[in-house]
């Protein structure tokens, strides 16, 4: 089957997406930015179209003028599926095209999370503008029941829903260090990045011995490091910036604890990353949340002012061991991405 993935190719969701589905399609991509150096390492460049966009406003005037380019390129393709990825941007761009190109190959939308959860709330067009996208796929995919509800509310129908989970489970490691705490969330507001902080800072009170790993960037990092010199946990707290896979890897092989606390969020795939590595997550108080983890059984699940009350200084070794152990279990069972796809796949078969 001819299968084109549209999205931004210089995301490693995307890449993820993309490796999984060459191993059963005839894959093209198109992206709207440039592509990450791995796409080529399993996709040849004649099958790859990029409008290599700036997130700029003249970026994007840049993006509309290549349009018609890309629908001359897609007509020659003739695939049997066009399958945008963040329906908000990426969805409209395909329905143009198909439309204006009379392009045969069915729509397949995947949502990501603040496509649905962020951008419908921003007022009564920007609704309307999603609600018409998701009636224009005949498939959607999502990581989370809770959006796919929200998906059905606006007209969607034939949803799949599968976590965007890992490609293998790591070997257990059992020399993980009870005071190591890891996140690595994207140092912005949405991430309430100095939730984690305020969070970590009553961690210290009752264990001085207690650290912080604090990964990924963002607007928000020159403050956050302020803050913590301010507030004199520099000895506790490291931020040690964006890692690559293998880095990452290791924080969440040596970490007990991974911290998530965003105001708004989808199924969280370092959640899953974390859980596999038998992390114990400590989680805000989200839907989406709430399908990976059942509160004081395999993690914990806080309302802002429920933080303080996380006294994890009494818990038994047992217990921790017992609850990195389920975590491992439920990722094998619910999260493994090429299981996933390949059901995928078998799913979107009967709209040919």
């Amino acid at each position: 089957m001819k299968y084109v993935l549209i999205g931004d190719g210089e995301s490693p969701h995307l890449l993820k997406w993309a490796r999984e589905l060459s191993k059963h399609t005839d894959l093209w991509i198109v992206s709207s930015r440039g592509f990450l150096s791995d796409f080529f390492e399993f996709v040849d460049e004649t099958h790859m179209f990029s409008f290599d966009a700036k997130p700029t406003i003249s970026g994007w005037v840049g993006v509309f003028l290549k349009i018609f380019s890309l629908g001359k390129w897609l007509k020659q393709i003739d695939a049997d599926y066009l399958n945008p990825h963040y329906l908000t941007s990426h969805g409209l761009l395909s329905i143009f095209v198909k439309r204006f190109f009379v392009l045969r190959g069915v729509l397949i939308g995947s949502a990501w999370g603040s496509d649905i959860l962020v951008f419908p709330e921003k007022g009564t067009i920007f609704k309307k503008i999603l609600i018409y996208i998701i009636r224009q796929c005949q498939l959607t995919t999502t990581d989370s029941h809770f959006v796919a509800e929200k998906i059905k509310k606006m007209g969607g129908v034939n949803l799949m829903v599968f976590p965007f989970g890992i490609q293998e489970m790591p070997a257990k490691f059992d020399g993980k260090n009870n005071n190591l705490f890891f996140t690595n969330r994207g140092l912005e507001d949405i991430y309430n990045p100095f939730g984690v902080l305020s969070f970590f800072s009553k961690i210290i009170k009752m264990n001085p011995e207690a650290r912080l790993i604090v990964a990924n960037t963002g607007s928000l990092l020159s403050s956050m490091k302020f803050w913590v010199v301010q507030e004199d946990l520099s000895n506790s707290i490291s931020f040690v910036g964006k890692l690559d896979a293998e880095k990452q890897n290791e924080y969440y092989k040596s970490a007990r604890w991974f911290i998530s606390l965003p105001r708004s969020d989808a199924v969280s795939v370092s959640i899953i990353e974390a859980m596999s590595h038998g992390c114990i997550p400590i989680a805000s108080d989200l839907p989406a949340n709430h399908e990976l983890i059942r509160d004081k059984s395999n993690g914990f699940i806080f309302k802002d002012d429920e933080l303080e009350d996380f006294s994890y200084v009494n818990f038994d070794l047992n217990k921790l061991e017992s609850m990195s152990d389920l975590n491992r279990e439920w990722v094998m069972e619910n999260a493994l991405f090429p299981i996933a796809i390949s059901d995928f796949v078998n799913k979107i078969a009967q709209f040919r």
